[in-house]
């Protein structure tokens, strides 16, 4: 904010980089998940392999999550007197 940003800029910047390691998460984990359904339904009977309903609804909670644990250290920064984040660092 020192430099010209304004509020919106901030926590936008601070979304955006949570954001990037959900979705990194998210393409590292949803191969392994229908890895590990493939495993599982070769073991277990009666257990589908895939399941889109499932896959959609967690990654959709676990970017909700993130919404909001994300959230608070934005608003947190946006908050923040530029002259007392100048005086910290």
């Amino acid at each position: 904010m020192a430099l010209g940003a304004d509020r919106l800029n901030v926590v936008q910047l601070v979304l955006r980089g949570a954001f990037k390691r959900v979705v990194l998460g998210l393409l590292l984990g949803l191969p392994l998940a229908v890895g590990a359904g493939r495993l599982i339904s070769a073991q277990l009977y009666g257990v589908s392999s895939w399941d889109p309903f499932a896959l959609t609804v967690s990654a959709s909670a676990l970017a909700i999550c993130a919404f909001f644990a994300a959230l608070i250290p934005a608003s947190r920064a946006a908050g923040i007197s530029p002259m007392n984040a100048l005086r910290t660092e």
